[in-house]
Formats: C-alpha cells, structure tokens, sequence
C-alpha cells in the first residue's frame, strides 16, 4: 500500500503572486491534481501545487504543467 505525501495547494490571482497555501494528503501527484481542481473556488485563477522541495505543478487556465 502507497503512503500519502503531504501537499501544499495554493489558489493565487496570478502565478507569480504570493498566498498562504493548504496542506493535503494524496497518494500521487495526479490524485493531488484532482483534490487541488475540486479545491478551487474562483474562476480564472492559477492552482499551484508544491512540496518541501518547491513547486511541482501548475494549472493555469485550466491546464495543468508540470514544473
């Protein structure tokens, strides 16, 4: 069985704006994507999601890259 990893997702007007993040646990990084997509609450945003090491993925216009 695959342990959770610790998340932090942030919704921020723009991607270089800063704004505290929220912590979550997800087995993968696609399971975080869902979980971040649901978490959204304004249209139009960017979605980013990071670990200790930085950020690890981005959505921006509805489209998620990797970092």
């Amino acid at each position: 069985m695959m342990t959770a990893q610790e998340y932090t997702v942030t919704e921020k007007q723009t991607a270089n704006s800063w704004r505290e993040g929220e912590k979550i646990k997800a087995v993968s990084l696609s399971e975080a994507k869902r979980k971040a997509s649901r978490m959204q609450v304004f249209q139009g945003t960017v979605l980013e999601i990071s670990d200790a090491a930085g950020p690890i993925a981005i959505k921006e216009n509805g489209v998620w890259r990797n970092a």
